[in-house]
């Protein structure tokens, strides 16, 4: 009677840690997470993307018709995992062109594939291809050496987002550059030039087109967005009048300033600006912004490097990412003469910075010093003015022109207050992940630690334990 007992038992004590084993499968298939140890964070999905995928309403299908040995095929399959498990309205379909040749062909007649290696994003009748080259920067630097090529960055979720949203957006916003009074032309190729800023809002799917005011009787309200880079040249009182009731009615204005310096009376000449921004509570401050805490050495006095952001859903996320200034105008604000509109600073230089006056003296030997003359810190560089519309000035129109956008958080200041002005917030710029080579380097001290511990010392322990268990049983 006792073994049918002590048999029952052990019977039931196998199926029951069987079936706890089983429980624990199932409740971990469907109830898991994910934790991401890189530094880089290189298996997580940024918040940007998150946001988007949060907003899909149609499935959405994304074809990779990629060869398994490709050098980032690994880190896309990744990628695309991430994407499957956020969103339930992903569905990924891998096809390797050299193992399902038919498959393959299929596809390439069905979606109008035209290069190796590329990746469909697809919803109802939109689709949007990626290639190969777009999800990867490389360092060929040890190519001279006999070394093949280094993966150095991997922009695949940056490239994948924005398809996304390309095939995913109803509604393609407008952002209008105007131009006829010296701006910089979004055509222009040169480091003065904006067509850098013009691909990039591309894929972010905004149509972006030049805009002449003269041209019109009044502006479209189909445009999102009114831009205005370094206007060399004051705007027309018509000008003027046309871009505020764009305001007036619900439309957003970003101003560029540049200070203009007036050679012959040896100061800073007038922007034309000055009253249309007073109604929206803006001063321009005909003063050239210095900050000694944050000058770049050997650039000049006016070259700064600014991170003393006020809270705004524009900087809410730039903690610590400063933006480069090569010469800035100052700002302030006062009462809005239009009480309907609330103005805030959104970017100023230090308590130790200042507005300098005596330019003449700046032109002829570069020399800087702060007087009473010199308006006292901190001065304000961006400003925005919220009311119906909105507006947002900069006292420096540079640092987001080709060769500037590159510089620190240039390129992540403007797009933010692009996205935000167009009321396109979830769209923030994904930078490339650098991918981690993390190499361990030992002595021989440490390696010779290394293989007792290993080899000789851990099975020594588990010979031991078995031995004392073997003997204990025996007792």
């Amino acid at each position: 009677m006792k073994k049918i007992f002590e048999t029952t038992n052990l019977f039931v004590i196998i199926i029951s840690t069987f079936a706890i084993f089983l429980m624990i499968n199932w409740i971990s298939t469907r109830h898991w997470a994910r934790y991401d140890l890189t530094k880089n964070k290189i298996y997580s999905l940024s918040d940007e993307s998150k946001k988007v995928l949060s907003k899909l309403v149609k499935e959405l299908e994304i074809y990779v018709l990629f060869n398994e040995k490709d050098a980032i095929f690994d880190e896309l399959k990744e990628l695309l995992k991430r994407y499957e498990n956020f969103s339930k309205k992903i569905k990924v379909k891998f096809i390797d062109p050299e193992k399902n040749i038919l498959e393959a062909e299929r596809l390439v007649k069905e979606l109008g594939i035209t290069q190796n290696n590329s990746i469909v994003v697809k919803t109802g009748e939109k689709k949007k291809f990626i290639y190969g080259s777009e999800l990867a920067e490389y360092d060929y630097t040890g190519m001279q050496w006999g070394q093949p090529p280094q993966l150095k960055n991997f922009k695949g979720e940056e490239a994948l987002t924005t398809a996304i949203l390309n095939v995913s957006e109803e509604k393609q916003m407008k952002i209008g550059f105007i131009k006829g009074h010296g701006e910089p032309s979004i055509e222009d190729y040169s480091e003065k030039g904006l067509s850098e800023v013009k691909e990039y809002l591309i894929k972010r799917n905004y149509k972006v087109e030049e805009l002449n005011l003269l041209n019109l009787e009044e502006i479209p309200q189909d445009y999102s967005l009114l831009i205005s880079t370094s206007p060399k040249y004051p705007f027309l009182e018509k000008e003027l009048q046309m871009v505020s009731l764009y305001i007036e009615k619900g439309g957003s204005f970003f101003l560029a300033l540049d200070p203009n310096f007036d050679e012959v009376n040896k100061k800073i000449s007038l922007t034309g600006f000055e009253n249309f921004l007073n109604n929206f509570g803006i001063e321009i401050k005909p003063l050239l912004v210095l900050d000694p805490s944050k000058a770049i050495p050997f650039f000049g006095a006016g070259y700064l490097y600014l991170d003393n952001f006020r809270f705004h859903k524009i900087t809410e996320k730039m903690t610590g990412t400063p933006v480069l200034f090569p010469l800035c105008i100052g700002l302030s604000t006062l009462e809005p003469k239009n009480k309907e509109y609330k103005t805030q600073i959104i970017l100023e230089t230090s308590n130790e910075g200042w507005g300098e006056t005596n330019i003449s003296a700046l032109l002829k030997d570069g020399s800087v010093a702060k007087d009473e003359k010199d308006i006292s810190g901190p001065i304000g560089i961006s400003i925005i003015s919220e009311g119906k519309g909105k507006i947002f000035v900069v006292g420096d129109g540079d640092f987001y022109t080709n060769g500037q956008n590159k510089n620190l958080g240039n390129i992540v200041f403007f797009q933010n207050s692009v996205h935000y002005l167009a009321q396109k917030e979830e769209l923030i710029s994904i930078p490339p992940k650098p991918v981690e080579r993390v190499a361990i380097t030992l002595n021989a001290s440490q390696m010779k630690k290394i293989f007792l511990v290993v080899i000789v010392i851990m099975p020594l322990l588990s010979i031991i334990a078995g031995v004392l268990v073997w003997r204990a049983r025996r007792k």
